[in-house]
């Protein structure tokens, strides 16, 4: 199985047991307000700037 996710779009796989489904995240949100996906943008060179489209609503995180 490949699995691959663009922005902030998330893949799961739902399982049934015991009469119970139960959802697992295959991938996880690219989002600059978390700290790993940070880390790895400035590493490869990128940077992290305030949202054009919302001023005044970025995190913290997102300045840089």
């Amino acid at each position: 199985m490949y699995c691959a996710n663009a922005g902030d779009s998330r893949a799961i796989i739902c399982s049934f047991d015991d009469g119970k489904w139960e959802a697992k995240a295959l991938s996880r949100d690219h989002k600059p307000d978390d700290f790993s996906e940070a880390e790895r943008v400035k590493k490869a060179g990128g940077r992290i700037e305030p949202s054009r489209l919302q001023p005044g609503m970025c995190p913290p995180s997102r300045i840089g």
